[in-house]
């Protein structure tokens, strides 16, 4: 699946799991669950620490930004309860 489709099928999840919740809301919740999802493959396939692309010294992942991010958007959202189906 694409970016696209992910975040489709994680807004119709989170919508049959939480029918009282703003759609926008959702929309929020699925488009930050994606992208901390992408980010944590991309920290578990590179690590850590990775190369800096300039001087090639050793530097934090930027993924771990982009992956705190995220979550933070996800706890902003305490009207949205996330569903388990989302984390398989």
């Amino acid at each position: 699946m694409g970016r696209t489709e992910d975040v489709s099928a994680a807004i119709a999840l989170l919508i049959e799991d939480n029918p009282r919740a703003k759609l926008a809301d959702c929309r929020v919740y699925a488009t930050a669950y994606v992208e901390w999802m992408e980010a944590d493959v991309k920290i578990t396939k590179n690590g850590l620490v990775v190369a800096n692309p300039t001087n090639g010294l050793p530097m934090e992942n930027p993924y771990i930004r982009v992956r705190a991010a995220a979550r933070a958007e996800m706890a902003r959202l305490p009207n949205i309860r996330h569903t388990d189906r989302l984390w398989r």
